[in-house]
């Protein structure tokens, strides 16, 4: 429960808002989701949540993805709307900011699980969802939905239906129990290499090939489990030195495989997840932005340039020649945050790569990413990453 709670917190200060009970529940909700593709819960944490939520013992999760060819204007209200009247029952949602992709926990009773033997009810409405979504949206659209566990269990069914959704084509839904699963050993190298390419392009769909990636060793004896996270783990840390130019840092291998051997499989996930993020130096798709917009992708190449510079939003709007009020408002929708949190994430990302390095002090960084006050700076980092720019050094050089 405390990753919920610091997520509310840390909305509350990028926001400015203060929370009210109606958004208090919509960011639990989100945060729960969210919790929920990164580790199986406790029953601890399942009972706290529950009285929240008012959720049900089982399960499934629904990815979607949504193709747009040119850029749309879409309302999360009445996405969520849609989803909700497609599904007959509770939902809960989580959507990127842009809205590109929409994750949905599904709960059910029990004796609505029985119901799911002959699959026929389950199926129909997320055809019934498809088809709801493309009227509306406009646009292809790919679902991958995977099988019914208990709720804490939820994780497993997320990585089905990321699985799912790879395999899907455009316009169709495609469910984790009907995919050919006979070319396991290609399925394992191209979900490599595809993450490989994600992580030197700076994708966070990196995050969804590793979801693949350890849906597929969850079955493993414990000893190949942990040679296939570490050979996995070894991969994306190459692709990283890789992409920052960067070749003489070494995983500290005794390590990592002592802190294997204490996990249990409710916190193996997360700890996969929270190396392969220290590692990789990407910010997972919620933090994700649209950079299709032509004004977007300018302003993008002059912030990665000026960055370190005294910058406002008046001179990047000038710069992409349209007025600052428009821009702001086009920064806001395209990445869901405004221009200040934007410049913030992208000098935070670019103090993490310096102190990669291990070339720099905290207060070299500080200057070389555009901020003048170490304090300040500090402050920053952690309300960006969780953590103090000193805790983030010592966590990489755990590595």
């Amino acid at each position: 429960m405390h990753n919920f709670i610091d997520n509310m917190e840390t909305t509350s200060l990028v926001t400015n808002k203060v929370l009210t009970s109606e958004n208090t529940i919509k960011l639990i909700e989100r945060t729960f989701v969210n919790t929920l593709t990164l580790r199986n819960l406790s029953e601890n944490e399942i009972s706290e949540f529950k009285q929240l939520l008012g959720f049900n013992n089982y399960a499934y999760f629904i990815t979607i993805n949504i193709i747009a060819e040119n850029e749309i204007i879409l309302d999360n209200l009445k996405l969520q709307e849609i989803i909700c009247k497609s599904i007959p029952d509770k939902t809960y949602v989580y959507m990127t900011p842009d809205l590109s992709r929409i994750d949905v926990l599904v709960s059910i009773t029990e004796n609505s699980f029985d119901d799911f033997t002959n699959e026929s009810i389950y199926i129909t409405s997320v055809k019934t969802l498809l088809n709801n979504l493309i009227n509306y949206t406009h646009s292809s659209i790919k679902i991958g939905f995977g099988n019914v566990f208990r709720i804490h269990e939820a994780l497993n069914s997320y990585t089905q239906a990321i699985y799912a959704l790879y395999k899907c084509s455009e316009n169709e839904i495609q469910h984790f129990k009907y995919i050919d699963n006979d070319n396991s050993i290609f399925d394992y190298i191209d979900a490599l290499n595809k993450m490989q390419y994600a992580i030197t392009n700076k994708d966070s769909k990196a995050f969804d090939y590793l979801s693949i990636l350890l849906n597929m060793v969850q079955g493993y004896d414990i000893e190949s489990r942990h040679n296939k996270t570490l050979e996995i783990l070894t991969v994306a840390h190459i692709s990283s030195q890789n992409s920052l130019n960067i070749y003489y840092n070494i995983l500290n291998y005794n390590c990592l495989l002592n802190e294997l051997s204490k996990l249990n499989d409710d916190n193996f996930n997360e700890w996969v997840f929270k190396h392969f993020s220290l590692i990789v130096n990407i910010s997972r798709q919620t933090t994700s932005i649209n950079f299709e917009n032509k004004f977007v992708k300018s302003a993008k190449e002059y912030l990665e340039i000026n960055y370190k510079n005294d910058i406002t939003l008046d001179d990047i709007a000038k710069h992409v020649n349209i007025s600052p009020q428009y821009f702001s408002k086009l920064i806001k929708k395209s990445t869901g945050y405004n221009f200040v949190d934007w410049l913030s994430m992208l000098r935070v990302r670019k103090a993490k790569e310096l102190f990669i390095n291990k070339g720099f002090t905290i207060k070299e960084v500080c200057y070389l990413v555009g901020y003048k006050d170490p304090n300040y700076f500090s402050r920053i980092f952690k309300k960006r990453t969780g953590m103090t720019p000193s805790e983030y050094i010592k966590s990489y050089n755990n590595l």
